[in-house]
């Protein structure tokens, strides 16, 4: 994950989100296995430490997902969470997970994962990671 995020992070939500990010592609390499694809899915760490899975329903746009995937109370009860979605990149539509992990500490980040399945299995390619800001949704700034 080549990105300074590091610097301006808790040791707490380092480890919450590297966690979250390895927990991320190993489930999506057993989708793609498994199915070719994968479903939206959210992995929520609680105070605890605990990880919940939640899958989403059908939902046809992101803003669907991200709403079907989140809760009100996840400001509350939960310390950091991921969101993991299935898209294809312009302009060749090339596969990719995108990863989208915020955590409490004011952290969030997004995560492009490009994929291909082939003869041999699923490969994601970890050489062309894109590693960005995220957008703060569940932990928003308060004023």
């Amino acid at each position: 994950m080549p990105i300074s995020w590091r610097d301006h992070a808790s040791p707490q939500a380092q480890t919450d989100i590297s966690g979250l990010y390895s927990q991320a592609l190993t489930l999506i390499r057993r989708q793609l296995a498994d199915h070719r694809g994968f479903s939206p899915f959210a992995i929520v760490t609680g105070h605890s430490g605990d990880h919940n899975l939640r899958m989403a329903p059908t939902a046809s746009t992101k803003t669907a997902i991200l709403d079907a995937l989140t809760l009100d109370s996840d400001t509350t009860n939960s310390r950091a969470i991921l969101i993991a979605i299935d898209v294809s990149l312009p302009p060749d539509g090339t596969d990719a997970a995108e990863l989208l992990i915020e955590h409490a500490d004011g952290v969030a980040l997004q995560f492009i994962v490009p994929y291909s399945i082939g003869p041999d299995g699923a490969h994601l390619d970890a050489d062309r990671v894109i590693a960005a800001p995220g957008t703060r949704r569940i932990w928003t700034l308060r004023l």
